[in-house]
């Protein structure tokens, strides 16, 4: 009794997302208090109560009457990755042996779609120019052995990830949807069976299995505390078994940092001497059966541990990547910056800086100052990392495998990889004069512009809303405007919130099916994910709305959601 209460009580001091009235998941500030909240379980499917109001304890669900449900976290959890991956129509592939994963965008996404051929209903079926990829969430249980067999025999590409780590929130859910490999695998991949291995399991093999299906010798010993790195619990392996091979060294005649994975038959010297980037011990370079090169240490001579490995090779790359490439570019404000161009010269060992350790900085003449860039390297995975508290320019780069590390350190440049985050990093913004303002037009187009106090709207003007809390940038802004607009059903062009708009860090937004800008557009279907981010974000924002004619009524925007 005691064990059920506990389980309860944790279930509902965490249950922040239920199924609402319209069967989507709402957060429980987004919904009146008490039953008003027309939530149910996503779990049991009982009516629930919003707790809302209190000050002092998390908001949170309860079941009306103290019913026990221990699985409705779990429930929830698996609900919100089927309307994320809806929503945002891609996900981030595990990577198979000598296979890169990367992004795989969908055109449309089907959920729990029954196969009447398979007798299989997967979770969500993406599908991209005909091309169909199933992808199963894993939550209490995994895709047993006789689905995986129908699976394979049909020869259906299949993924299925673990989220069962991943905590109830939408931002940090998407996140690891779209911007990390982990915690996820193939279940069939196209030109699987081409390999000798198509029928070993990834998850529960044993580490001498591990070790002969990667050609590790047997007397490899795996680096410390390899089964404790993330993505990887007690012998069940779920990154890919590439991750525990090394590729990185260093050319013992002339210091070249080399990764073995890209080297060809006709760059390959046997003759040379290799050493281990991490404990600079001689390493033996082997060939798997595809031709593919890796090392292990000379007569298992093995100090280094594998988070020690990615560090330091990472720390290799970036310096060698520094010297020798004329451009080192950062993504920073959804623009690229080129920090040579900048006047940053040198790449130096990291140093320690109010008693926190950096591994590199990146300066202007190898002298370390205020204007010097900070880099951080997180080889265990850890979304929560501790950063200092002081205003030094840092980046933080995720390299908890090998494949992310590379990923990281090579996406469009250097240093542009999705996950790597920056801190203390002031853009400086132009100063405008006057409040930022929302014009809108009768035909239902708008502007947004910084209006002065002399500035009048255009006759055809029939809505303004000025700006009076900041925003961090124009374009939540913009999509503030939008949203308001559509919840008191005015007519305005919706694209900047459509479900259907591609939106590009470096381009310009496009339109998967249709031209943005297009009013009459049949297919505006609302991207839930924008107005929870942005209702969540400003919900005490304040701004002047004027209503500055009567236009005629050219009607209003039937909203889809």
């Amino acid at each position: 009794m005691g064990k059920n209460k506990e389980s309860k009580e944790i279930m509902d001091a965490y249950l922040t997302y239920a199924v609402g009235e319209k069967g989507h998941l709402v957060h429980v500030d987004d919904v009146p208090n008490g039953e008003a909240c027309g939530c149910t379980c996503p779990e049991c499917g009982s009516k629930l109560i919003a707790k809302n109001k209190g000050q002092h304890n998390q908001h949170h669900f309860a079941h009306v009457g103290g019913s026990d449900c221990v699985g409705a976290v779990e429930s929830a959890l698996h609900l919100m990755a089927k309307e994320i991956l809806s929503e945002g129509k891609k996900i981030m592939l595990p990577r198979y042996p000598l296979q890169v994963g990367g992004i795989r965008v969908f055109q449309s996404i089907e959920v729990e779609s029954y196969d009447k051929e398979l007798s299989l209903r997967p979770d969500c079926v993406g599908d991209t120019a005909g091309q169909k990829l199933w992808v199963e969430f894993k939550r209490s249980h995994e895709v047993d052995t006789d689905k995986a067999a129908k699976i394979k025999s049909a020869k259906i590409e299949c993924v299925e990830i673990d989220i069962n780590a991943c905590p109830l929130d939408p931002l940090k859910m998407k996140e690891f949807l779209e911007e990390s490999s982990e915690n996820r695998q193939w279940i069939y991949f196209k030109g699987q069976e081409n390999l000798k291995s198509e029928h070993t399991s990834y998850s529960n093999i044993s580490k001498d299995e591990h070790a002969s299906y990667c050609h590790i010798p047997k007397d490899y010993s795996f680096p410390t505390g390899y089964l404790s790195t993330p993505g990887r619990v007690s012998n069940v392996f779920l990154g890919t078994p590439e991750d525990s091979i090394y590729h990185i060294v260093a050319d013992e005649n002339n210091g070249k940092v080399i990764n073995l994975e890209t080297l060809s038959f006709k760059d390959f010297v046997s003759s040379t001497k290799y050493r281990c980037i991490a404990c600079k011990q001689e390493v033996i370079v082997k060939e798997n059966k595809v031709g593919r090169y890796y090392f292990v240490h000379k007569e298992g001579k093995n100090k280094c541990s594998y988070s020690l490995y990615l560090k330091e090779a990472a720390k290799a790359l970036i310096k060698q990547k520094f010297v020798r490439e004329k451009e080192f570019n950062i993504t920073l404000f959804d623009k690229f910056f080129d920090l040579k161009s900048l006047g940053y010269t040198e790449c130096i060992d990291g140093s320690i800086i109010k008693d926190f350790e950096y591994d590199l900085v990146i300066t202007r003449k190898g002298k370390i100052s205020d204007d010097s860039i900070y880099i951080l390297l997180d080889e265990k995975g850890n979304s929560n990392y501790s950063m200092p508290d002081n205003h030094y320019k840092t980046i933080m780069v995720p390299v908890s495998d090998e494949s992310m590390m590379l990923r990281n350190l090579c996406y469009n440049g250097q240093l542009n990889a999705p996950g790597i985050k920056y801190f203390n990093f002031n853009p400086k913004v132009e100063k405008k004069e006057g409040k930022p303002t929302f014009t809108l037009y009768a035909d239902g187009h708008y502007d947004f512009s910084y209006n002065t106090k002399n500035d009048k709207p255009q006759p055809s003007a029939v809505y303004k809303i000025e700006f009076v809390s900041e925003f961090d940038n124009d374009r939540e802004a913009k999509e503030f405007a939008v949203l308001k607009c559509l919840e008191e059903n005015i007519k305005v062009c919706p694209c900047i919130v459509c479900n259907n708009l591609t939106r590009h860090i470096k381009e310009d937004d496009e339109c998967f099916i249709g031209k943005i800008g297009d009013l009459s557009c049949k297919n505006f279907i609302l991207y839930p994910f924008i107005r929870t981010c942005i209702s969540r974000k400003y919900k005490d924002a304040k701004v002047k709305v004027t209503s500055l004619t009567s236009a005629k009524d050219e009607g209003t925007l039937e909203l889809r959601k």
